[in-house]
C-alpha cells in the first residue's frame, strides 16, 4: 500500500516580484519521506493582494535528482526535488506558498 506525506507550506516572497510569464525555480534536498522511487507533487500557491485580479500558478516542469555521496563500496543517496513554478495570472506575485505532497510505493 502507497503512503503519502505531505510538506510544506514552504513561504517565497520576491522583492522585484515575479511578473506575468516568468519562472521561478525551486529545489529540496533529502525530504523526510522521500523514497529512491517516490512521485511527487508541487503546487505553488500566490498571495493575491489586489480584488478582482487573477492570480495564478503553474508548475513547469517537476523533477528528481540522486547523487551518490558515498565513499568505497558504500553507498549514500542524497536526493533533491526541483520545480519550476511560472506566474500564469495577470499581475505580478509577491508572495506565494509551496507544498509538496511525496508518494512512496
Amino acid at each position: 500500500m502507497a503512503t503519502v506525506s505531505h510538506h510544506g507550506p514552504y513561504f517565497y516572497h520576491l522583492q522585484n516580484g515575479l511578473a506575468v510569464g516568468s519562472p521561478d525555480n525551486h529545489s529540496w534536498d533529502n525530504p523526510t519521506g522521500l523514497h529512491e522511487k517516490c512521485t511527487f507533487i508541487a503546487t505553488a500557491h500566490p498571495t493575491p493582494v489586489r480584488r478582482n485580479v487573477l492570480y495564478g500558478m503553474w508548475v513547469h516542469d517537476a523533477s528528481v535528482g540522486v547523487t551518490d555521496t558515498g565513499y568505497g563500496d558504500i553507498s549514500v543517496y542524497k536526493t533533491t526535488l526541483y520545480a519550476t513554478f511560472i506566474n500564469s495570472g495577470a499581475d505580478v506575485i509577491h508572495d506565494y506558498v509551496v507544498y509538496l505532497t511525496i508518494i512512496n510505493p
